[in-house]
């Protein structure tokens, strides 16, 4: 890998990854488990495991990290690309908007901007802290995420759209880092 195109792999790595999950998630039905008081504590747990492992029970904080990683990533590959400075910084809102003439990215914004979220989701998810503070959030266990588990009906429509865009995110740094390469020849 050349050193130019780092962000752009590490980027979609991060994606890929968090787009594999949710496909296999949306695939469950992000299947919960209801059946657990009247179990043996062996069934419990071979059955917990295999119900639960790619629910949002089990799955969310690596999820949306991954996702916010990689979105991070991408914003730092295209500001490498177009001005050959690495930018240090973790403020999502801050590296949008060194980006936001790319209008293809307008997607991002639902996901970066708080006042732009229009899932109910990721506005309870958020409502204590902005993205841009993600990288520190999603880390350590002080999150509480109680309220966004064990709700199947609401997060499947949220990770089918954020599969999309994923998808669209991973096709638009693969384009956008292979023109870029061919102008730099």
């Amino acid at each position: 890998m050349q050193e130019k195109y780092k962000y752009a792999e590490f980027s979609l790595q991060f994606l890929k990854i968090t787009k594999v999950i949710l496909e296999e998630n949306i695939k469950r039905n992000n299947t919960q488990s209801t059946e657990l008081v009247s179990m043996s504590k062996t069934d419990f747990e071979d059955y917990f495991y295999d119900v639960t492992k790619y629910s949002d029970y089990s799955i969310w904080i690596p999820l949306i990290y991954n996702f916010y990683h990689g979105v991070e990533l991408c914003l730092k590959n295209i500001i490498f690309l177009t001005t050959n400075n690495i930018s240090k910084t973790h403020d999502l809102e801050e590296l949008y908007r060194n980006i936001n003439w790319i209008k293809d990215l307008k997607v991002l914004e639902k996901y970066i901007f708080t006042e732009k979220m229009e899932n109910k989701i990721l506005k309870l998810f958020f409502s204590e802290i902005s993205p841009k503070d993600f990288y520190i959030y999603l880390r350590y266990p002080e999150v509480d995420v109680s309220e966004l588990v064990w709700q199947e009906e609401k997060i499947l429509d949220f990770y089918k759209e954020l599969e999309k865009d994923i998808e669209f995110l991973i096709k638009f740094i693969v384009s956008y880092t292979r023109e870029e390469a061919i102008i730099s020849k």
